[in-house]
């Protein structure tokens, strides 16, 4: 399954697609989610709008230690945090 979420990301017909998305929502903990997402399945490369939005929520958060860890599914309680994220995740 990851190889086809992986084929589909870099294969998109519009790659920015999720940054417009991510931008319309406002909302900094779907981008923690999303970048914590991308990182577990070793997705290194994204298309240019939205690293540079994943790169700067990412150190936004390394820079504000006190930034609340957020469960990576609302609602379900993790043990394991990624720290660049401050997302919990499973182990």
């Amino acid at each position: 399954m990851f190889l086809k979420v992986k084929e589909a990301v870099s294969l998109s017909e519009d790659p920015s697609r999720m940054e417009k998305h991510l931008a319309a929502m406002k909302r900094e903990d779907l981008e923690r989610r999303v970048g914590a997402m991308l990182d577990l399945m070793g997705i290194t490369e994204a298309p240019v709008p939205l690293a540079v939005r994943l790169t700067a929520r990412k150190k936004a958060c390394q820079a504000s230690p006190d930034t609340r860890v957020v469960s990576l599914l609302q609602g379900v309680p993790y043990t394991h945090v990624c720290a660049g994220w401050r997302v919990a995740v499973p182990s």
